[in-house]
């Protein structure tokens, strides 16, 4: 019985086998565009979390203060435990802060005369920061701080920050909706499809009925077409996103 289906299945699709061919590459091209799509949402959303990873206000220290200092310790602690920041303060020493700088240009050595006029510094979480109490702690640790901006600029400089993250994330749902709109014309093609399979072959559903033949000896093949048309687009639009992604 299977195999019978299978043949018949077969016969359609060489019966037809232009339009199998159209259908077999618009069905690639679809699930290609949902392979790259899918791609570009995680993409652009790790892209985003990066960045505000990474989206950081610096306070200078004192230079008679150091990173050891339980008064930079009690600042950083207090951060964390009464929640004004969800991630972890970063500290930069003023020796790392050197070190990059040469890196970038040698040729400052030449004037530093062995001294290392940078301070010690940390680097606050500005994104998902209270931006009123995180000052506020600033103030009243002021005294291990160099001079600091105002809050204003801090608050435009955010300000600023979450628009960029807002760009993103109606970039992701400007594709997200992209993705499901190439899904439901992936759909409406297959029923289509099936549709098309029905009325060509509906001399065999009438000569089934003559004769007795069971539903499912006519609705099968249509049913093994539609897969295989599926599983081929399938199987071709992921090798060639594969070969895409190891391309580029």
């Amino acid at each position: 019985m299977i195999g019978c289906i299978f043949r018949t299945s077969w016969t359609h699709m060489t019966r037809m086998r232009n339009a199998s061919l159209g259908i077999m590459g618009i069905l690639t091209v679809l699930f290609l565009t949902i392979f790259i799509g899918i791609s570009m949402v995680g993409f652009l959303r790790s892209q985003r979390n990066q960045v505000s990873e990474k989206f950081t206000y610096p306070l200078f220290l004192q230079k008679q203060i150091s990173l050891e200092s339980p008064r930079v310790n009690a600042f950083i602690e207090s951060l964390i435990t009464d929640k004004i920041t969800s991630t972890q303060v970063t500290t930069i020493s003023k020796e790392v802060a050197l070190d990059v700088q040469i890196q970038r240009d040698s040729s400052i050595l030449s004037v530093l005369s062995g001294e290392n006029p940078l301070p010690d510094t940390l680097m606050v979480p500005l994104y998902g920061t209270d931006i009123e109490r995180l000052w506020i702690r600033v103030l009243e640790y002021r005294d291990i701080f160099e001079q600091t901006s105002s809050i204003d600029s801090v608050r435009q400089h955010l300000r600023a920050f979450e628009s960029s993250l807002n760009t993103i994330e109606r970039t992701v749902h400007a594709v997200v909706f992209f993705l499901v709109l190439t899904a439901i014309v992936m759909i409406l093609l297959i029923f289509s499809v099936l549709r098309y399979h029905v009325r060509l072959f509906y001399d065999e559903l009438i000569i089934g009925r003559l004769v007795g033949a069971e539903p499912y000896f006519f609705w099968g093949p249509h049913a093994v077409s539609i897969f295989l048309y599926t599983g081929v687009a399938l199987i071709t639009s992921g090798m060639l996103f594969l070969f895409l992604q190891w391309f580029f």
